[in-house]
């Protein structure tokens, strides 16, 4: 399982397929890639498909104190850069959507489209 470092903590993501761009698989709150598996599955063959496990959720590490949406950010990009995916599409399902909103504004050009699956 490949793994990406973000503040130390390991982060656990999925990595299937090819394509560009690629698509960022991001849980809500208190939920795991797991939520994606069937999708990304059919997804992956046709396009690169990425699901993470945030930070003290499914199997990346947990923090010893709180976090918040910044944090979060971090494990998203943390999981972009290992990857080495040029251009990336976040799939944001409900919470996601603010960790997708706040990508585009850090990587602009690198993502070219948004996805949001059940509202915020």
């Amino acid at each position: 399982m490949p793994e990406a470092k973000a503040n130390g903590l390991k982060i656990h993501y999925d990595d299937l397929g090819r394509g560009e761009p690629a698509l960022l698989c991001l849980p809500g709150w208190c939920a795991n890639r797991s939520v994606f598996r069937d999708l990304a599955a059919r997804c992956a063959a046709q396009r690169h498909v990425l699901s993470l496990d945030w930070r003290g959720h499914g199997t990346s590490e947990t923090p010893k104190g709180d976090f918040g949406v910044q944090e979060l950010i971090r494990d998203a990009l943390a999981v972009i850069e290992s990857s080495g995916a040029p251009q990336i599409v976040p799939v944001a399902l409900a919470h996601a959507g603010w960790v997708a909103l706040d990508l585009c504004s850090e990587l602009k050009e690198r993502i070219p489209k948004l996805v949001f699956m059940n509202g915020l």
